[in-house]
């Protein structure tokens, strides 16, 4: 493994960690602690990283400051909340808001629902492309590109309801462009239920995908075309907020 992929390894740790101590992430990365401590301390140098009280180590004013100027300059990331909210509001049932890195997905934004049982993609969380509503709605709706780099590769099965064959994945992308919308049932998480809808940048042109995420067997097949309009003017309100947005204020 290439020294860069051991570092990048290295900060989505302590960004899912929120603060983790050297024998933590050479166990989790397992690497020499030696090996560590040498990419942390340059990381620090640069305040990528900080040292903490207890002697622990997470992410320092640099990185931070990065993170919130890329969402300062996408007005989806920074005009999505209020939207977001008010539908895991009504509909009480996570709502995610997932952009493109590489040939994976992120997840940006995330209200939880409130309730026991529930399925969350947790903010920071990689994944697949080709598995999952989001990850259809991004690759159905984004660059031709992005699309010829993630089929290009084996599509690695998680679940049976994964599309590991290019051929019907091509197919699947072809009805969701069509419909507007995705829809999956166990394809990355088993027992999990998502729709999705895109969100375009009207300033950058960047796609994004507003996803509802839960369990299936809460869903009844009676409320999918209301989930797709209440999603849908999700959306649509976003992209309208973003449009008329200026600097750090959002319609």
């Amino acid at each position: 493994m290439r020294s860069s992929d051991r570092l990048l390894d290295l900060l989505e740790e302590l960004s899912a960690a929120n603060g983790a101590t050297l024998t933590a992430l050479s166990s989790k990365l397992q690497l020499p602690k030696p090996t560590v401590l040498r990419f942390l301390r340059s990381l620090e140098e640069r305040a990528w990283v900080i040292r903490l009280p207890d002697g622990g180590y997470a992410l320092g004013p640099h990185f931070l400051a990065t993170a919130q100027k890329a969402i300062g300059d996408d007005a989806v990331l920074r005009c999505a909340a209020p939207h977001m909210l008010s539908l895991r509001d009504l509909l009480d049932e996570t709502v995610s808001l997932l952009s493109v890195a590489g040939t994976s997905r992120v997840c940006t934004i995330e209200y939880r629902s409130s309730q026991p049982l529930r399925f969350v993609h947790e903010i920071g969380m990689r994944a697949p492309l080709h598995a999952g509503a989001s990850g259809k709605v991004l690759l159905a709706f984004g660059p031709a590109a992005l699309r010829k780099a993630v089929l290009a590769e084996p599509l690695e099965r998680f679940t049976g309801h994964t599309f590991t064959d290019v051929a019907h994945l091509e197919n699947e992308l072809r009805k969701v462009r069509g419909a507007g919308w995705a829809m999956s049932r166990g394809e990355r998480s088993e027992g999990g239920l998502a729709f999705a809808v895109p969100v375009r940048d009207p300033q950058s042109g960047r796609v994004h995908s507003l996803t509802i995420f839960a369990p299936e067997a809460r869903y009844r097949a009676a409320e999918r075309a209301t989930w797709v309009r209440q999603l849908t003017a999700c959306a649509r309100a976003i992209e309208t907020a973003a449009g008329v947005s200026r600097g750090d204020h959002c319609a």
